[in-house]
């Protein structure tokens, strides 16, 4: 796996948390302990940048977001908005204890759920979200949900034998893969794009957005 090709995206669309970045005995501890193996992408990733912080005051607009955007309308969802990463402690004391599955490690929390990297043993690292609250769904996926208790689905959840439960989306096959699928845009542009497409009741339309890419170097203090 390219890692430069994951940094170069990083560096264009978010800065590095300001927060203190895990060693790598910390990294070799986790794994220790749990008995798993860190992705080497997400791993480089934990101790050169210790997480991402969005930049929300960039642009002409002083206006500013990063987004990943849904393939279909889910949950009333066409997308997500990421503010930044859990730090890597947050990410630990999270692990097995956080209403998830086992070996997923959390690392991402948005309003209405999570998004965690799976750690299994042989299943790649493949990341994935669950959705934790479930205001406005549409009645086919209250049913599809009311049919099954979070719980329930938590232990149904078996990436290896394709077995998802609704309650969970695939992100991408691995952390560089999620990365690459952010967009960093105009929080004015976005804003009267996406409510277009939510009450057209369409995935959200990228290609009207306006995207930005950091310059070299740069920093929040810009």
């Amino acid at each position: 796996m390219n890692n430069d090709l994951l940094f170069k995206k990083l560096a264009k669309i978010a800065i590095p948390s300001p927060r203190p970045k895990p060693s790598e005995q910390d990294l070799l501890d986790f794994e220790q302990k749990n008995q798993v193996s860190l992705p080497k992408d997400f791993r480089e990733f934990l101790l050169r940048w210790g997480g991402l912080l969005t930049v929300d005051k960039y642009g002409k607009n002083g206006d500013s977001s990063l987004i990943y955007s849904y393939t279909c309308k889910k949950f009333a969802e066409i997308c997500c908005v990421i503010d930044c990463t859990i730090t890597f402690k947050g990410m630990v004391e999270d692990y097995n204890q956080y209403n998830l599955p086992d070996f997923c490690l959390p690392f991402i929390e948005i309003d209405v759920g999570t998004i965690f990297i799976y750690l299994k043993p042989n299943a790649n690292g493949g990341i994935y979200y669950i959705q934790n609250c479930f205001d406005g769904v549409s009645q086919e996926e209250a049913v599809l949900v009311g049919n099954c208790e979070p719980s329930e689905a938590c232990d149904l959840f078996d990436p290896a034998n394709n077995v998802i439960p609704y309650y969970f989306t695939k992100l991408g096959d691995s952390f560089t893969d999620f990365i690459l699928q952010l967009l960093f845009i105009d929080g004015e542009n976005f804003e009267d794009v996406y409510n277009e497409c939510f009450d057209a009741g369409k995935s959200l339309d990228i290609s009207r957005l306006i995207q930005h890419e950091l310059p070299e170097n740069y920093s929040s203090h810009n």
